[in-house]
């Protein structure tokens, strides 16, 4: 069994961060509108990510 990691996907309040907010809103919905700039880019994933966390 994996370990709990406290730790997942987040954004900025950009009303709190404001002009030095990064990530104002989920990743995932901002790729899937295409509302990011269009650069090349590579996505991936592996069946064993984080498997050194592992007990």
């Amino acid at each position: 069994f994996l370990i709990k990691v406290p730790f997942k996907p987040t954004y900025e309040d950009k009303y709190v961060g404001g002009d030095e907010a990064f990530l104002t809103e989920c990743a995932v919905n901002l790729y899937k509108s295409g509302n990011f700039r269009q650069l090349p880019h590579m996505m991936g994933f592996t069946d064993a990510e984080a498997i050194h966390i592992a007990p």
